[in-house]
């Protein structure tokens, strides 16, 4: 994704002082960010630092304890998490989640809840998916319990992708992968951020500095629940401390 000029960017997801964490358990402190029409944003820091809790938050599946969340100028706070969803907004959680008795194709058709009633759309959407995930095709009639770890994750980004999504929001989507199969992940990904028909702008949790920044155009390091650092991608991967905590060898 190319990105526009900061006075063209047209807000897309917007947080504002956000505290957020686990019944008692504050986790992120006055976080602030923001994804515009048109990007790639990444969410970079260490095991532990919050960023998962970001993206639960947008999804209202932790306790938000202030700040506002917005979609597109509304406010997500109290929304349910389906109701969300039904917005526009695509979450494809770290542990993939995917319904294991079911097979490929079922699993595919589940994510089409948004549109359900549009079969032409249903149809499109699952060819994109496979264009994508080429090696999904063969594996249609497969019950996803005994997809490979690779497979089930790209099975959980194809079933993101099925619901026309304006947002996608990816969680650790390296996790558990050999790093060659993670770099091929993150090239699928690529493709999918520029080329997908419905999507505006995706954000990326990654603890993989180097993937993240590989393909966002801006980024956020937190570190303690809080953002310690922001820029363009090239400005962090130049940076001193983050080529120091996340990106030495």
């Amino acid at each position: 994704m190319s990105v526009a000029p900061r006075e063209a960017m047209k807000p897309l997801l917007d947080i504002k002082e956000l505290e957020a964490g686990y019944g008692k358990l504050q986790i992120l402190q006055a976080v602030a960010l923001h994804a515009a029409e048109g990007e790639v944003l990444g969410i970079i820091g260490a095991n532990g630092a919050g960023k998962t809790t970001v993206l639960k938050a947008v999804m209202n599946m932790v306790d938000v304890m202030a700040g506002e969340i917005h979609f597109r100028g509304m406010k997500l706070n109290e929304k349910p998490w389906y109701k969300i969803a039904q917005l526009g907004i695509a979450f494809v959680p770290q542990k993939r989640e995917i319904f294991a008795p079911l097979t490929v194709r079922e699993n595919l058709e589940v994510g089409s809840y948004r549109v359900r009633r549009k079969k032409a759309e249903i149809k499109r959407n699952l060819d994109k998916a496979l264009e994508f995930f080429p090696h999904l095709t063969g594996k249609l009639g497969v019950r996803g319990g005994v997809l490979s770890g690779g497979e089930q994750k790209m099975l959980s980004i194809a079933r993101g992708l099925m619901g026309s999504p304006e947002l996608l929001l990816l969680d650790e989507p390296s996790l558990g992968l050999a790093p060659a199969l993670a770099e091929s992940l993150f090239d699928n990904i690529a493709c999918i951020t520029r080329q997908h028909p419905t999507l505006k702008a995706t954000v990326i949790v990654e603890q993989n500095a180097f993937l993240a920044l590989g393909i966002a155009n801006r980024a956020y390091v937190l570190e303690g629940g809080k953002v310690v650092l922001s820029g363009p991608s090239e400005d962090l991967l130049a940076n001193e401390h983050v080529k120091a905590a996340y990106l030495s060898a």
